[in-house]
C-alpha cells in the first residue's frame, strides 16, 4: 500500500481538494504532504476498530466508486471514515505537519505569525476529540446497518461488546459521565470486561448473566438491567481511577482525554490530582456501584418466578467458587445477598 485508501490524488485537485472538504486547512496543505499522515491514521486508528475485513470492503469500493456509488450506506459510511480520518492524521502527525526534515535540516513551516502555545495545545485536542467523535459514528453506523456491512461483526470492537452489557458508548454514558469521549471509553473498555466477568457474574450468578447476555431486550430483564448496567460502569470507573487522567469538572473529578507534555489536556497550567482526590473518586464509585447491584439482587430474590437463576446464588458450590475469589486489592469477594 503506498497511497491513502479513503482519498485519491486524481480528485484532490493538486492541493488537497477532497479532504479539504472534510477539515477546512490552509491552501498550502497539498495531497503529498498529508497522504503519509492520512495512510497511518486509516492503518493505526481505523482498521483495527472496524475490523480488517469491513476496512478493505470498504476501500475497494471507494476505490471503484467513490461516494457516489449504488449502495447508500457504503457511501454514507465512506463519508465518515474521511471525517474521522483526516482529523486524526491532522492530531497524530500534528508535529511532523508544522516542522519538516528537509535536505537543508528542519524547516520550520509556520508563517511568522505564530499561534500560543495554548492555541496549538487547544487545536490539537480538538482534532482528537472531533476526530474520535466520527470514529464513534463510524461504529453507530455500522452496528445500525450490520445486515449490510456483515463484516462488521468479524471486528474486534463488535464481538467484544455484543457479549456486554456495556454495548457502546451511549450506553456507558447513560450511567457515567464521560463527556461522551471515545479515546475515554477505549481506555475503559478493559475496566468494564473485568467488571462483568470478575465481579457481575458472582454477584447476579452465572446462569443469569448468560440470560441477559442473550436476550437483553427481553421485557423481563427490564426491571433490572438499568441497575446491573449501573453497576458495571461504577465499577469499571472505581477500577480505572488510579490509572486515568483525572481532572475537576463542575461535575466532581472526572476522566479526561489524552494529555500534553505538560500534563493538561488543555494548555492551561493544571496540578495533577493528590492521591486522596484519586481515592475519593474511586470510593465514590465504588460506594455506588454497590448500591445498584445490591438493588438488583433484592429485586430478583423478592421475584424468584420471574428470575429462577438467582436461587443459583448462595448455593454451596456458589459459595466455596467465591470465597477464593480474590480482587485486585487483595481482599476476599463476597456475594451480595
Amino acid at each position: 500500500m503506498t497511497e491513502p485508501r479513503f482519498f485519491k490524488q486524481e480528485t484532490a485537485e493538486g492541493n488537497g481538494g477532497e479532504f479539504k472538504r472534510c477539515l477546512p486547512l490552509g491552501v498550502q496543505t497539498r495531497y503529498a504532504t498529508m497522504a503519509p499522515a492520512i495512510m497511518a491514521a486509516e492503518l493505526l486508528r481505523i482498521a483495527p476498530v472496524i475490523g480488517e475485513p469491513l476496512f478493505n470492503e470498504a476501500a475497494e469500493y471507494y476505490e471503484e466508486h467513490g461516494t457516489s456509488g449504488e449502495s447508500e450506506v457504503h457511501n454514507n459510511l465512506i463519508r465518515l471514515l474521511q471525517m474521522a480520518v483526516v482529523r486524526l492524521a491532522c492530531w497524530d502527525s500534528f508535529a511532523e505537519l508544522a516542522v519538516m526534515m528537509t535536505d537543508n535540516g528542519i524547516a520550520d513551516m509556520q508563517t511568522e505569525k505564530r499561534a500560543y502555545r495554548y492555541q496549538t495545545d487547544a487545536l490539537r485536542e480538538t482534532l482528537r476529540r472531533q476526530g474520535y467523535e466520527y470514529v464513534n459514528k463510524v461504529l453507530e453506523y455500522c452496528t445500525e446497518h450490520i445486515d449490510t456491512l456483515a463484516n462488521f461483526q468479524q471486528s474486534p470492537y463488535y464481538a467484544e461488546r455484543k457479549d456486554s452489557v456495556i454495548e457502546s458508548l451511549e450506553v456507558f454514558e447513560r450511567y457515567v459521565n464521560i463527556g461522551h469521549d471515545f479515546t475515554v471509553f477505549a481506555r475503559l473498555r478493559e475496566h468494564i470486561d473485568q467488571a462483568e466477568k470478575m465481579e457481575l457474574v458472582f454477584r447476579i450468578g452465572e446462569g443469569l448473566y448468560a440470560a441477559i447476555i442473550a436476550d437483553r431486550t427481553n421485557k423481563r430483564f427490564s426491571p433490572i438491567l438499568q441497575s446491573i448496567r449501573s453497576f458495571v460502569a461504577h465499577w469499571a470507573m472505581a477500577e480505572a481511577a488510579p490509572f486515568m487522567n483525572l481532572e475537576p469538572t463542575p461535575h466532581g473529578m472526572m476522566v479526561s482525554g489524552e494529555s500534553n507534555a505538560s500534563g493538561n489536556t488543555t494548555g492551561k497550567v493544571q496540578q495533577a490530582p493528590k492521591q486522596g482526590q484519586v481515592n475519593a473518586f474511586a470510593q465514590q464509585h465504588r460506594t455506588a456501584a454497590e448500591r445498584y447491584i445490591g438493588q438488583a439482587v433484592t429485586y430478583c430474590k423478592a421475584h424468584p418466578d420471574t428470575y429462577p437463576e438467582i436461587l443459583e446464588i448462595g448455593s454451596e458450590a456458589d459459595t466455596e467458587h467465591a470465597a477464593d475469589l480474590i480482587d485486585n486489592h487483595g481482599y476476599k469477594t463476597f456475594l451480595v445477598l
